[in-house]
């Protein structure tokens, strides 16, 4: 069976609030917050872009808290 390029593109979207789940098999993070497009991005830049916001050395649940705590400017 030959796979077309289009096919290889497609990977399926898992939603969750479990952040340990995003760790272990996550390449891309996209994060949504009331309905808005906060950051898409591969999981090292995701992190690395919170970083830089946050500051240390944050964990995937320590940038949600993070998000869920600060109100977003539209």
């Amino acid at each position: 069976m030959k796979f077309s390029e289009n096919l290889l593109k497609k990977a399926p979207l898992f939603s969750t609030h479990i952040t340990s789940d995003l760790e272990k098999c996550a390449d891309t993070i996209t994060y949504i917050k009331n309905g808005a497009l906060l950051l898409s991005a591969k999981k090292e830049d995701f992190i690395q872009y919170y970083t830089k916001e946050i500051g240390g050395a944050p964990t995937l649940e320590d940038i949600m808290v993070h998000i869920e705590r600060e109100e977003v400017n539209l």
